[in-house]
């Protein structure tokens, strides 16, 4: 008994990824011959849910053994190595891949963490829905803000792919995306392109079934083709 819930997470590759595989491509992911990415089934460690599986290895296993292939990480600022390192090892331990969001109002942490992490992270998100910030936050000024941080961390680990705007609600997609992309393309700044795109979608918040939710899950397959025309044009 109890809520359902379900989280979709979506990400779409804008341009070439500077990491390794094939143009398009964020770096440690592999494409399937019938089109399905390795990072299809991943999961959230967030700093803010009192989760333990940080620390638990029995739950790093259990992660591990569910096929999960990528963790999404919420490192504090000002959080020391030794905290860093921990985050490090739970998505080695637990067979994922690393994605880390970085803050999108602190450029000397972000730079200070991606120096930090080197090798050991290659995908990154900037801010988490900036769209649900509040007081009037908007693209422009999360455009400023990805301005001032990424082409930096892209100078320091050439081999990550940054990724931005990460939506909270997807109806706010297409107007935050066609502003966000044309302030790119007529930046005339070096790296400033993100790497890919990526939205929220929360089909099962509130249902009380899994056989609900997982009805409602389906409305991926109307969303993506959507968002891959509108990055096209």
């Amino acid at each position: 008994a109890g809520t359902a819930t379900l989280t979709v997470s979506v990400t779409f590759a804008v341009s070439a990824s500077s990491g390794s595989g094939t143009a398009g491509v964020l770096p440690g992911q592999v494409i399937y011959s019938n089109g399905v990415s390795n990072f299809l089934f991943g999961t959230n460690n967030p700093n803010y849910s009192g989760t333990t599986i940080t620390t638990n290895t029995a739950t790093q296993t259990m992660v591990k053994n569910a096929g999960f292939t990528l963790m999404r990480c919420a490192i504090p600022a000002n959080s020391t190595n030794a905290q860093i390192d921990q985050m490090v090892t739970c998505c080695q331990n637990s067979g994922c891949a690393m994605l880390v969001i970085l803050i999108h109002n602190n450029a000397t942490w972000n730079q200070s963490l991606v120096t930090y992490l080197g090798s050991k992270c290659n995908l990154y998100e900037f801010g988490n829905e900036p769209d649900l910030y509040g007081g009037g936050y908007n693209g422009a000024q999360y455009f400023t803000d990805w301005s001032n941080t990424v082409p930096a961390c892209r100078a320091i680990n050439p081999s990550a792919a940054f990724i931005g705007p990460v939506m909270g609600v997807y109806s706010n997609l297409q107007s935050w995306l066609q502003t966000w992309l044309t302030s790119c393309a007529t930046s005339g700044t070096t790296g400033i392109f993100p790497d890919g795109i990526s939205y929220h979608i929360y089909p099962c918040t509130g249902d009380a079934s899994q056989s609900d939710c997982a009805g409602k899950a389906t409305n991926i397959g109307t969303t993506a083709p959507q968002v891959n025309s509108w990055i096209s044009s």
